[in-house]
């Protein structure tokens, strides 16, 4: 793949250089999946208790919004699982 109108090179070489650059990196993307997957799984367990604790809230306080509290949770849970998709 010498394209004379790409300047010439070696684009094979080019290549190569990159995807021995991409191989260094593999060790950092794996601590950051491993990372993303323990936030995911902490705002899914965060949303959890959200949800508990802003239900028994609602039933002892009769405010504005009583069912905002276990909205709240779902929605923190919701965003979790959608966490998962960048750390696969």
């Amino acid at each position: 793949m010498n394209d004379p109108s790409m300047g010439g090179g070696d684009m094979g070489s080019a290549q190569a250089a990159i995807l021995e650059s991409m191989k260094k990196t593999r060790p950092w993307v794996m601590f950051l999946s491993i990372l993303g997957f323990l936030g995911a799984g902490g705002m899914v367990l965060m949303g959890l208790i959200v949800m508990v604790m802003g239900s028994a809230m609602s039933g002892a306080l009769k405010g504005a919004m009583p069912g905002l509290g276990p909205a709240l949770g779902l929605i923190y849970m919701v965003l979790g699982g959608l966490y998962v998709v960048p750390s696969l």
